[in-house]
C-alpha cells in the first residue's frame, strides 16, 4: 500500500541508481589516482621517490630495490601504506594508485666512452704497449648514479706490433655492478712487451702462510709469467714443485702446500 502523498519507487530501479551511483564515484576514484611514473637513479627505491610532500624521516624509509635497467616496477598504494605504517608513519590524505618506477638513463657520447676507456687504462698498461684507438659503437645509454668505472683488458700477448683487443668497462654503484660495455681497442706492442715480467728460472721468495704463521723459502719459477698470475715454482731446498700466485717483482705466495 502506497501512503497518500508519497511516490512509489520500484525496487529494481532503486538497485540499479544505486549501481550506477556506485560506478560513477569508483571511476571518479581511479580519474583521481591514476598510474604515477618516476625514474631513479639509486638502486634502492625510497617512500619520497613514490610521494611527495613527506617529512625528511618519511621519506629516507626504503621501498625496495628498484628496477635493472630497462624494466620497471610497479608499486601499488598497499605497499606504501604498509612501508610507512612499519615505521610508525600516518599515510597522508593523498596517495597514488599505483607507482611505475623505471631506473634513469644517462646518455654517454662516443668521445666520453672513448675517455673513460682511455682514462681507465692509462695505468694499467704493461710496459711497451701503446693504446692506439678506442672503437666505440656508438652512443650508449647506461644507468644513471654510478659511483665508479673499472676499465679492464686481458694481458696482451708477448710479442711487438699492432694488436686488437677488448676493453670491459664496467659502471658500479658502490660495490653493485650496474652496467657493462665492452669496446674494442687498438694496441700497439713495443719491444717491452714481448718480455715476461718473470722469465722461466727468475728467483724469487715464495711467501706460505699457514694461519697467524708465515714462512718464505727461495724458489725458481718453472715457466714464463706475468704480474698476478699462478705459475709453478720450485722449492730450491727441496726441489718440490707447488702452485703460487706472482705477487710482486720479488715475491709469490703460495696457493698449495708445498
Amino acid at each position: 500500500m502506497t501512503l497518500p502523498g508519497t511516490r512509489r519507487t520500484h525496487p529494481t530501479l532503486g538497485a540499479m541508481a544505486l549501481a550506477l551511483a556506485l560506478t560513477t564515484l569508483a571511476g571518479r576514484s581511479f580519474a583521481a589516482s591514476p598510474m604515477v611514473d618516476v625514474f631513479v637513479s639509486r638502486s634502492r627505491v625510497h617512500v619520497g621517490d613514490l610521494v611527495a610532500g613527506l617529512s625528511p624521516e618519511a621519506a629516507a624509509i626504503d621501498a625496495g630495490p628498484s628496477p635493472a635497467a630497462g624494466g620497471s616496477r610497479i608499486v601499488d598504494r598497499s605497499e606504501i601504506v604498509v612501508a610507512l605504517r612499519e615505521h610508525g608513519v600516518a599515510e597522508p590524505l593523498h596517495l597514488p594508485g599505483q607507482v611505475r618506477v623505471a631506473r634513469k638513463m644517462k646518455r654517454l657520447e662516443v668521445k666520453d666512452v672513448e675517455q673513460i676507456v682511455r682514462t681507465g687504462l692509462g695505468t694499467k698498461l704493461p710496459a711497451g704497449v701503446t693504446l692506439n684507438a678506442v672503437h666505440p659503437p656508438g652512443s650508449v645509454n647506461v644507468p644513471d648514479g654510478y659511483t665508479g668505472v673499472v676499465v679492464e683488458m686481458a694481458r696482451p700477448p708477448h710479442r711487438t706490433g699492432p694488436v686488437s683487443s677488448d676493453a670491459r668497462v664496467t659502471f658500479n654503484e658502490d660495490s653493485l655492478t650496474l652496467w657493462t660495455l665492452i669496446i674494442p681497442v687498438d694496441l700497439l706492442l713495443g719491444p717491452e712487451a714481448a718480455v715476461p715480467d718473470f722469465r722461466h728460472g727468475s728467483v724469487i721468495t715464495l711467501v706460505i702462510r699457514r694461519g697467524l704463521v708465515e714462512v718464505s723459502a727461495g724458489v725458481s719459477t718453472a715457466a714464463d709469467a706475468d704480474l698476478g698470475e699462478v705459475v709453478p715454482v720450485v722449492v730450491r731446498s727441496s726441489g718440490r714443485t707447488i702452485l703460487a700466485r706472482l705477487e710482486d717483482r720479488d715475491h709469490a705466495v703460495a696457493i698449495e702446500s708445498p
